[in-house]
């Protein structure tokens, strides 16, 4: 993931400045301290000769309005012959910056970071529901769900669905969705709306009497983005 594809996830995830406080702002910053010791271990002689670490925030750092939602952030990062540079940064006209003096390997802990904090968030935003013709995408590695063709002594057993599977939204029965390989299983909504993310929603006409794979639906871009649904209601 790119730069440009972090920041798309933000907005991509429904999630807005106001819905990011003090305390976001340092679980943030708890993710990226591990993100950086796993690149650490995990990066090479390039990860330890640049001994990254983020920096504590301080209170001139940040600012958030009077009922405790995000106005600007920055976040910084020290390294082996640097103080405090951009880790990532909240501007105050709503950009969100990463490492901008960084290249792709250097970055990349940042946007892995940013990314699972943005799939924490997610299912707090207000307004979210589950509906019929909805494509969600999983983001844990937690989500379990049930299928009547998967069955041990005669009960449903349990099938965990892997992190990136695109699932669509069927029938409001616990939900009822469909996966990629067109398995047909259900779930409780606390479940998705915990362990999935919002992409879209299918289109009217492809919704009627639908008979695209998922895959064709994804791959040909058959489904409004959630962005646009959420500006169109």
């Amino acid at each position: 993931m790119k730069n440009n594809e972090a920041r798309n996830y933000f907005e991509e995830s429904g999630l807005k400045y106001s819905d990011v406080s003090k305390t976001d702002i340092e679980n943030l910053i708890c993710h990226l301290k591990r993100s950086y010791e796993d690149y650490l271990l995990d990066g090479g002689k390039h990860a330890k000769e640049m001994g990254m670490k983020v920096c504590d925030i301080r209170k001139m750092d940040s600012k958030f309005d009077k009922n405790g939602k995000l106005l600007h952030a920055f976040i910084h990062v020290d390294g082996s012959y640097f103080h405090r540079r951009e880790c990532i940064s909240f501007n105050s006209d709503g950009f969100i910056g990463f490492a901008g003096w960084a290249g792709t390997s250097n970055t990349d802990p940042v946007i892995k970071a940013f990314k699972r904090w943005c799939d924490t968030l997610r299912s707090r935003v207000p307004g979210m529901k589950i509906e019929q013709g909805q494509i969600w995408q999983v983001v844990t590695d937690d989500f379990w769900s049930t299928g009547e063709g998967h069955r041990i002594k005669n009960r449903n057993a349990k099938i965990l669905l892997e992190r990136d599977e695109y699932i669509e939204i069927r029938y409001p029965y616990e939900w009822h969705f469909r996966t990629i390989d067109n398995e047909y299983l259900h779930a409780y909504p606390l479940d998705i709306l915990k362990n999935c993310r919002l992409i879209g929603k299918i289109k009217d006409d492809v919704s009627f009497g639908n008979k695209h794979s998922l895959l064709q639906i994804i791959n040909d871009k058959l489904y409004i983005p959630v962005w646009e649904v959420k500006a169109g209601d």
